[in-house]
């Protein structure tokens, strides 16, 4: 018999169906798409850290806040931040930035911060440049000095 063979019943993978929709990396995270970063909020780097401190992964993972190393840390704006600390973690927020920025402290991102690319359209093609012309051909083809019969007419 069939794996998930149900005895004349129609199978459950059957009934359920595909998943649809957008898979893209643009769409819901789900999937080989999903990010997987480990959040911090600023409140917490308020009361884990001095003023001043330089805060890192490696210094989270110390005061417990980050689990694994492997994975990115991204800094969410929960809370509030009166301390200049140096923050550098792989992903901000708006408002983490905003905040820590305002205390008087700097925001490093490990990697540039992440920005969508557009989709670019093809381009049309590039219009044929005119040959340039040499002094000696430029005074052969210029209008004569005297006006013809034609344009005197």
């Amino acid at each position: 018999m069939p794996a998930g063979f149900e005895g004349g019943q129609t199978p459950i993978d059957m009934r359920l169906g595909k998943l649809r929709g957008n898979t893209s990396a643009d769409a819901m995270p789900i999937g080989p798409f999903r990010t997987h970063t480990q959040p911090v909020n600023v409140g917490e780097l308020e009361r884990r850290f001095e003023a001043g401190a330089e805060v890192t992964p490696e210094t989270l993972k110390a005061t417990g806040l980050v689990r694994k190393l492997s994975m990115d840390v991204k800094v969410l704006g929960e809370g509030e931040l009166t301390k200049k600390l140096s923050v550098s973690a792989h992903a901000f927020s708006k408002s983490a930035v905003e905040k820590i920025e305002a205390a008087g402290g700097t925001a490093i991102w490990l990697r540039g911060p992440v920005v969508k690319k557009k989709k670019r359209h093809k381009a049309a093609a590039p219009a044929a440049e005119e040959p340039e012309t040499s002094e000696t051909e430029a005074e052969d083809t210029a209008e004569p000095d005297e006006p013809t019969e034609e344009a005197s007419e």
